[in-house]
């Protein structure tokens, strides 16, 4: 190990760091040719990753960075052929979140004050700290991308994939003020709300059968419901299914809305699921899978705050 400020890119980090604090942990890591910084996870930095070229030395930095505060968790893993390997420490970012969660994820500072935030920047957003607030952003962000419940349990967002489903139920129940919604329905509030960010993508045209299949989704309407109502046969709406996600090039329903409106086939003024206004009480979590966590519940007969 070297002096942290040693590593070429200490400046820089020093610069973006939401937090640049962390860098009174950070550890400088030699390798063949060049020295590595490691920044520890905080509240404002989820997780951390170093890239190597071989397995051989990735063990090694892993080794060294083991046991280290705020470096919970080191392990490896590998990038794709001819991309090396990575070594991580805390949650691992899903590949598949927009540039901003991602910046967000690692601890990056938004490159402007009124850039597009999570849910930490939602009005009257219930959080009861930073951290939680940033993992839920980067929570939502992942579904609006087709992230399944399976994988951020993989990556260390839960601890498997019941809670991973239940946490994304509670999202869907606190933005529609206690109803809940489905995954896609869950998206449109989030992109109308400004709580996903957009990223480009090229005008695309849908036929009026895949535009009632996708604004149903964006209601909250499952795809039988959409089926029945449409007098659609179980196949047809199948197929109509398979054919928007190919058009919008959509891992799942809940990304199929995100790609809709990317691409300005949904809009804002769209309808979205039922919202109601909820008075809100806060109470003490006590649940195995968020021991201790302050959260915000609806009740109706609890007094606003």
């Amino acid at each position: 190990m070297a002096y942290p400020h040693l590593a070429p890119d200490y400046g820089r980090m020093a610069e973006c760091l939401d937090d640049p604090g962390l860098l009174s942990g950070a550890v400088a890591v030699q390798v063949p040719e060049m020295t590595l910084l490691a920044v520890p996870v905080g509240a404002e930095r989820l997780g951390g990753t170093l890239r190597v070229d071989r397995t051989a030395l990735a063990g090694a930095v892993a080794r060294t960075l083991d046991g280290l505060p705020g470096f919970p968790d080191v392990r490896t893993r590998a990038s794709g052929p001819g991309r090396g390997v990575l070594v991580e420490w805390g949650l691992s970012c899903p590949d598949e979140v927009g540039a901003v969660a991602r910046g967000r994820f690692f601890g990056i500072r938004r490159p402007a004050p009124d850039a597009p935030g999570g849910l930490a920047a939602g009005s009257g957003w219930p959080v009861p700290d930073r951290r939680a607030a940033l993992l839920d952003a980067v929570v939502l962000d992942a579904v609006a991308r087709g992230v399944p419940a399976g994988t951020l349990a993989d990556r260390g967002f839960f601890p498997g994939e019941p809670e991973a489903r239940a946490h994304v139920t509670g999202l869907g129940r606190i933005l529609t003020g206690g109803p809940g919604t489905r995954w896609p329905g869950l998206v449109h509030l989030a992109v109308t709300q400004g709580l996903v960010p957009l990223e480009p993508c090229p005008p695309l045209t849908v036929t009026a059968a895949q535009l009632g299949l996708l604004r149903a989704w964006a209601a909250g309407a499952s795809l039988g419901q959409h089926g029945a109502r449409a007098r659609l046969a179980t196949a047809d709406v199948a197929i109509l299914r398979q054919q928007l996600h190919r058009v919008l090039g959509a891992r799942n329903d809940a990304h199929a809305v995100l790609r809709g409106h990317e691409a300005g086939v949904l809009r804002p003024t769209d309808p979205g699921p039922p919202v109601r206004t909820p008075h809100r009480a806060r109470h003490r979590d006590t649940s195995a899978a968020y021991p201790g966590r302050t959260v915000t519940t609806v009740h109706p007969e609890a007094p606003s705050w």
